[in-house]
């Protein structure tokens, strides 16, 4: 899963990350709006409309 390989890559390179996921059970992992305005940068990758 693309999530997997995502916290996978960010844990051997030290760096802290947050993954929302959306599939057919729902969102799961839910960012808030204080950890996104937080980050120091946030990457959206979607196949479907994001409001």
């Amino acid at each position: 899963m693309a999530a997997e390989a995502l916290e996978k890559a960010a844990r051997e390179r030290g760096i802290e990350i947050r993954v929302e996921t959306r599939g057919s059970v729902g969102v799961e992992n839910p960012l808030t709006p204080e950890e996104i305005e937080a980050a120091d940068a946030v990457i959206v990758a979607a196949d479907a409309k994001v409001a």
